[in-house]
């Protein structure tokens, strides 16, 4: 009998069915060593095949529990809407979190109208009446594996007290700026003291009113409507056996600093400039389709503030009057660019603005007239615009521009004066030059 040789395992690092891995194994005697790695191998994967049919089933199994508790919460949520007051699950809307068997759910229980002609929660016509309550509870968990949570739904009727022939529905529909619903903004009406939230159609339900005259009003900050307005009044009448419905737009609110610029006669780029007003022009803006904004004097930007961000954007420019608009004069003149500013709701904007410049030059005795004193008037009609200027050595005006419009010009040395009462500054490049020659003689007058 030969002496047992000692055990030595070498390791080789070569993939499976390498000969020489097979070589290294048959050098030790007495061990089946391929057949022991070969079974350990056969082993792990089926345990590995093992394990994951384990652990599907589990998390199928898992998931199913979740749903059956949360199905459970769900129950739960509508006996309580339902055990409610009808008067208090008019405007219900409850979000709280339960923990069961350590995992948090979130129940979300809320009510809105629907009518029994339609069977829907949307928002109704002037035709039909809002006849029941549509009760929903939804539960939601963090394990949820299918993207769906649990939803029930149920129907309320109203108690026959609150029924009558004289009955009808009031309905306030908010939309944002490109049309779509504004959800979760409380709303009340007036008279009454019922208030409730515009469901996922942007839409606030008020059924079973008095027919009457009704206002329905909402605030909420850093929002407006097209006219700026944060807080809201939207008024309609009430009819028996009919739904008015009331639509408002309300997004928030946009900022545009506005900054002003002229180019004077002979300039070759334009000069800052100053206003003491800015307006913004949109068709979306009560009448006259445009907003001012003005400070105490004049400045060299003013902000324009609580903008409603009208997706087709804001023309904007300098003066307060309707003549002050540069497509009075040129219907295109946006379409350039130039003071046109597209908005979106909560962002702030900058933007630069022409003044057309007074091209005049002041002189006396044929020499140009420095230090002298101007004053430039508006005559369109609705404007009383002034503005008083000083000429520079040469008898000019500059970095001096006023808004789009026509205006009657004056200019005295503190003794006489020189006046040309039509000087239209219509165009971005500024008046027509002219020359004003202030007399040496004659009769005193001064410009006012």
């Amino acid at each position: 009998m030969r002496a047992a040789r000692p055990l030595t395992i070498t390791w080789v690092m070569v993939a499976f069915g390498s000969p020489h891995l097979a070589g290294a194994l048959r050098q030790e005697e007495g061990f089946g060593l391929v057949e022991v790695l070969v079974s350990a191998v056969l082993l792990a994967l089926v345990a590995v095949g093992v394990l994951a049919g384990i652990d599907g089933p589990s998390a199928v199994s898992a998931d199913n529990k979740s749903r059956s508790v949360a199905s459970a919460l769900a129950d739960q949520e509508q006996e309580r809407m339902r055990s409610l007051k009808f008067s208090d699950l008019e405007s219900y809307d409850s979000t709280r979190a339960v923990t069961e068997g350590d995992v948090p759910y979130t129940i979300h229980g809320y009510v809105s109208w629907v009518s029994d002609k339609s069977g829907t929660d949307s928002c109704t016509s002037n035709s039909t009446n809002l006849d029941y309550l549509k009760a929903t509870a939804t539960v939601t968990w963090p394990g949820l594996t299918s993207g769906n949570p649990v939803t029930t739904t149920s129907i309320v009727s109203p108690p026959a007290s609150v029924l009558g022939g004289n009955l009808g529905g009031l309905v306030a529909q908010v939309q944002e700026q490109a049309g779509n619903p504004v959800t979760g903004l409380p709303v009340s009406i007036t008279p009454g003291s019922v208030s409730h939230s515009t469901n996922a159609y942007g839409c606030a339900m008020f059924p079973y009113l008095q027919a009457g005259n009704y206002s329905a009003t909402y605030s909420q900050a850093g929002w407006v409507d097209p006219s700026g307005n944060t807080a809201v009044s939207l008024s309609g009448s009430v009819t028996a056996l009919a739904t008015t419905t009331l639509t408002g737009l309300y997004a928030q609110a946009a900022k545009i600093t506005v900054g002003v610029d002229t180019l004077p006669s002979g300039a070759s780029s334009p000069t800052p400039a100053t206003t003491q007003a800015v307006s913004v022009a949109n068709p979306g803006i009560p009448a006259p389709g445009t907003r001012t904004f003005t400070a105490p004097a004049a400045q060299p930007t003013i902000d324009a503030t609580n903008l409603f961000p009208f997706t087709s954007g804001y023309g904007v420019y300098s003066g307060s009057c309707s003549a002050n608009n540069p497509v009075t004069y040129n219907p295109s003149y946006w379409s350039s660019g130039a003071g046109f500013v597209t908005t979106s709701p909560g962002q702030t904007y900058t933007v630069t603005v022409r003044e057309p410049a007074i091209n005049v030059t002041v002189k006396r005795n044929a020499l140009p007239l420095a230090n002298a004193h101007v004053v430039v008037k508006a005559t369109a009609p609705g404007c009383s615009d002034r503005y008083v200027f000083t000429t520079s050595a040469q008898g000019q005006l500059t970095n001096q521009g006023v808004p789009f419009g026509t205006y009657s010009v004056c200019a005295d040395d503190g003794a006489r004066s020189a006046a040309n009462l039509a000087v239209t500054a219509t165009s971005a490049t500024g008046s027509a030059p002219f020359t004003l020659n202030v007399p040496t003689s004659g009769m005193r007058s001064v410009c006012s």
